[in-house]
């Protein structure tokens, strides 16, 4: 609401006018001539206006109020030589429902010289709420028919008074846009500046204009007035307008081509409502015209809607002064409350929103900005509110004449019309050579291929004309910037072809003539690092997330894991980190003279910290990229993993087949499990304790293609106590055919959490070996003949593999030629276990074509009784190997 007027909403005064109207009996058809032209764009008379108070005078220009007791001083500009003498008369009013008594009229000839030299004087009476002046052309019984009129119907002239001096505000608005927006130099700042002036002034502009061409959005912005809809508490817009239960009103008076689009002339309301009251009391003799007032110093300056007739019925022209009523300063505020602003910038200017009066008028006047330090020292500086910077404007630096500390309160202060004005604060700081740093969150967060954000502090923050940057290749680039909070900028460097490396910014402040810098970095774009999840009593975890190839290191609780496999499951990398074993605390140095068997002390066990990371508990971990950047990893710590123990295994081998194969072939370890055999194995349960309900054993190949579960459920597990579980593995049928390698075994929890892979035998395929048959000559290769002889993988006479025969690859003859023997073995090793010398005994007696016979089975060593097994096993009466495994510790995963 401005302090014009006590106004009502406009689109409230359309129902109110249309009321009225309805109760006098006359409708829109009757008032369409009023309404033809909206614009108060014909210029009328000037009238000069003082008011004094308290023995203070001010121009009309910087009076928002009048109170009982003012002295006002009117001077009619018409001068003695006018055609036509206007009687001046000057009425107050004190409601719409109170006619006022004779005496608050006053005549005034304005054509007598008197008048003419030295105007007239009238005091407010108390009890007067408007002041209207009329304008009439000199007639028979003039005053008289004046008075009659507004003492008949003074709620007409209560209305239009209210209207004349909200229309005269808003009129003053759109006229200081216009003027701003034509004096705008440089095309190119049309729309910014335009914005600005429309925020000051409680504008909405048509934006339209900005898709025009630049050097053609000022004269869009000027051409038409109703391009520019008021956008305040105290007028309503288009939508309340052309919405309402007076829709039908408005629409028959808008006959312009704006008004009909939907855009709202800020004078059609004050003409709507004025055209309908006062054409309530016309006369024969007289009709009433609005004329609105642009102030200037002492004159008011009238501008029409309507030419004024001389002929009956003569014009009279209506003007209001500002209401009488308390003073209402604005309430103005800054446009950011916690912006800090510059000491040293000029001009410095302070936004402010809220109260377009001030930018429009000149009510506030003596205008200055307090500033106050902290140590109490206080300056008083010039200041005036400028609409097209958007606030006050103070021209020179503030610490030019003034030596303040660096931090400053402001405020506004000055007078509003008559009376003390205090204004919105404000916050000032000065450079004085702040260092400037790159925000924590910032330090390693700079990533090349796009344009990205780096956040700077400093105390001078709000000094900063200019961020530049010199990036790895030394050519200097502009980067832009805004602010970030009261301590800090934003700068935005265009990264999109850069490469990774050490970057320099260079930040120039005013009032200072070396530019501050800062250094850096820019990195190639990091992955993301969702989560680093381990098992209480692990050595190591498994990270998750992209990229994870560029982690150095992450460390937790002062735990350095150190990275192993990384794996890919899908678009997610899974990275294992393992932390070091703990190494035993050496004993303390024995002092001189000290027995040898106190020195002899064993080792402490040093205290491991993994141990202390308990289950269920949740903390962050850092994590060190290749690059030297340290990024922040969630972290879990779940409950601790089952765990087993392998304590006994026995290999029985399966019955020898009908026929017989000739050669037996004799297994070089008694880790080695023959395919068609069977595996006992007994585990003993560490972790938990006792087996689970719903634990499980999952038995498999190392490269996880073949695997098999035993569980108490279906009876493939049996207890042999609630801690020691037995089962055996039939791997040709759990398995197939093609199964073969290491296998290994690990408990699964009925949740479906794993332990780790215990080494639980090697899976071999056996060939079937038939015969071996030597020519006469020692010189010539033997012939070994069998079936599937493509899982050997080599055959030697001697147990180093000296001479030899690889097998190759996808061999499908059953006849190998191999090297001629001396001591009736053969030495082979298996395409599914390499690494172990197997042996053949191929000793026998020599048949009439000169053949070695090989015995079937395990072949006793000459003089001796059965073949020895393997070291570590021993052979049964049915020749199979037992093997007894002590409890292992359990080895790192």
């Amino acid at each position: 609401m401005n302090t014009r007027g006590i106004m009502l909403s406009r689109t409230k005064r359309f129902a109110c006018t249309a009321a009225l109207l309805s109760a006098l009996g006359l409708g829109p058809a009757g008032l369409s001539a009023h309404a033809q032209s909206a614009q108060f764009d014909l210029q009328g008379p000037t009238l000069e206006v003082k008011v004094q108070r308290a023995g203070k005078t001010l121009p009309i220009a910087q009076v928002p109020n009048l109170q009982p007791g003012d002295r006002l001083w009117l001077h009619p500009v018409l001068g003695e030589h006018e055609s036509v003498h206007y009687l001046m008369v000057a009425v107050f009013l004190r409601g719409s429902t109170n006619p006022p008594p004779d005496d608050w009229f006053t005549k005034v000839e304005a054509w007598n010289k008197q008048v003419i030299d030295e105007g007239s004087y009238l005091v407010v009476p108390p009890g007067a709420e408007q002041v209207v002046i009329l304008f009439a052309p000199q007639t028979g019984g003039d005053f008289s028919t004046l008075k009659n009129a507004v003492r008949g119907r003074p709620g007409a002239f209560v209305r239009a008074s209210q209207d004349l001096n909200t229309a005269s505000l808003d009129r003053d608005r759109i006229n200081k846009y216009i003027h701003a927006v034509a004096g705008i130099a440089d095309p190119d700042k049309v729309k910014d500046q335009s914005n600005t002036l429309a925020r000051s002034l409680s504008l909405k502009v048509n934006q339209d204009c900005f898709n025009r061409p630049a050097d053609q959005q000022a004269a869009c912005l000027q051409q038409s007035q109703s391009a520019l809809i008021l956008d305040n508490g105290s007028s309503s817009t288009a939508q309340g307008l052309l919405n309402g239960p007076t829709s039908d009103l408005a629409l028959q008076a808008g006959s312009t081509t704006s008004m009909a689009s939907g855009l709202y002339d800020p004078y059609i309301s004050a003409a709507f409502d004025i055209a309908r009251i006062l054409s309530s009391i016309h006369t024969a003799q007289f009709q009433y015209i609005p004329a609105l007032s642009s102030d200037t110093n002492v004159e008011m300056n009238l501008w029409l809607n309507a030419p004024p007739s001389f002929h009956n019925p003569k014009s009279v022209l209506v003007v209001a002064l500002p209401p009488v009523m308390a003073a209402k300063p604005p309430a103005l505020h800054p446009v950011d409350p916690k912006q800090v602003f510059c000491m040293q910038r000029a001009p410095l200017v302070l936004p402010v929103d809220g109260a377009p009066e001030i930018f429009a008028t000149d009510y506030g006047h003596g205008l200055t900005l307090h500033l106050a330090d902290k140590n109490g020292k206080t300056v008083d500086l010039p200041t005036a509110p400028d609409a097209a910077q958007g606030g006050f404007v103070v021209p020179a630096p503030v610490l030019q004449n003034a030596a303040l500390g660096n931090d400053v309160q402001a405020g506004v202060r000055g007078y509003w019309g008559f009376d003390a004005y205090t204004g919105p604060s404000f916050k000032l700081r000065s450079t004085n050579g702040d260092d400037w740093s790159v925000a924590d969150a910032d330090k390693n967060a700079l990533v090349v291929g796009r344009d990205d954000e780096l956040h700077l502090r400093s105390d001078a923050a709000a000094c900063v004309d200019e961020v530049n940057y010199t990036d790895a290749s030394g050519k200097p680039q502009k980067a832009t910037f805004k602010p970030d909070g009261a301590d800090g900028i934003v700068a935005t460097l265009p990264l999109k072809d850069a490469q990774p490396g050490p970057i320099t910014v260079s930040i120039k402040q005013a009032g200072l003539k070396d530019p501050k810098t800062v250094s850096t970095a820019s990195f190639a774009e990091a992955g993301k690092y969702e989560a680093f999840t381990m098992h209480s009593g692990d050595r190591g975890g498994v990270l998750t997330g992209t990229r994870l190839d560029g982690v150095a290191s992450l460390e937790l609780h002062g735990i350095r894991f150190m990275p192993g496999k990384l794996t890919r499951t899908g678009t997610v990398d899974e990275l294992e980190l393992m932390a070091p074993a703990t190494k035993p605390t050496p004993p303390a140095a024995a002092g001189a003279g000290a027995p040898a068997a106190a020195t002899a002390a064993p080792a402490a066990a040093a205290i491991d910290p993994v141990a202390a990371l308990t289950a269920g508990s949740h903390s962050i971990a850092n994590a060190t990229l290749k690059d030297g950047r340290v990024v922040p990893v969630a972290v879990t710590i779940d409950a601790a993993r089952p765990s087993v123990a392998l304590i006994n295994k026995n290999v029985q081998l399966a019955a020898a087949a009908q026929p017989a194969p000739t050669l037996a072939l004799k297994l070089g370890s008694a880790d080695q499990l023959p395919l068609d055999g069977k595996l006992t194995f007994a585990i003993k349960s560490q972790q938990p304790a006792v087996f689970a309900k719903g634990e499980s054993i999952e038995v498999a190949t190392e490269d996880g293609l073949a695997s098999a579960t035993f569980s108490l459920q279906t009876g493939q597990l049996v207890l042999q106590d609630a801690k020691t579980a037995i089962a055996t593995l039939d791997p040709a049928k759990s398995f197939g055919n093609s199964a073969f390698g290491r296998l290994r075994l690990r408990p699964v929890m009925a949740d479906g959490t794993m332990g780790d892979w215990l080494p639980l035998a090697t899976l071999v395929r056996l060939p079937s070996l038939q015969s071996y048959t030597c020519p006469p000559d020692a010189a010539q290769n033997c012939t070994l003949t069998g079936t599937s002889l493509f899982l050997l993988e080599s055959v030697a006479t001697d147990a180093q593999f000296t001479h030899m025969v690889t097998v190759p690859d996808g061999f499908a003859a059953n006849t190998l030629e191999v090297p001629h023997v001396a001591n009736g073995q053969v030495f082979v090793k298996l395409r599914d276990d390499p690494s172990v010398v197997n042996t053949v005994s191929v000793e026998g007696g020599r048949n009439s074509a000169g053949n070695h016979h090989a015995r079937r089975g395990p072949v006793p060593a000459a003089g001796s009784g059965p073949a020895a097994p393997p070291p570590g096993a021993s052979l049964t009466k049915a020749g199979v190997a037992d093997t007894s495994m002590a409890a292992a510790p359990r080895p790192a995963p």
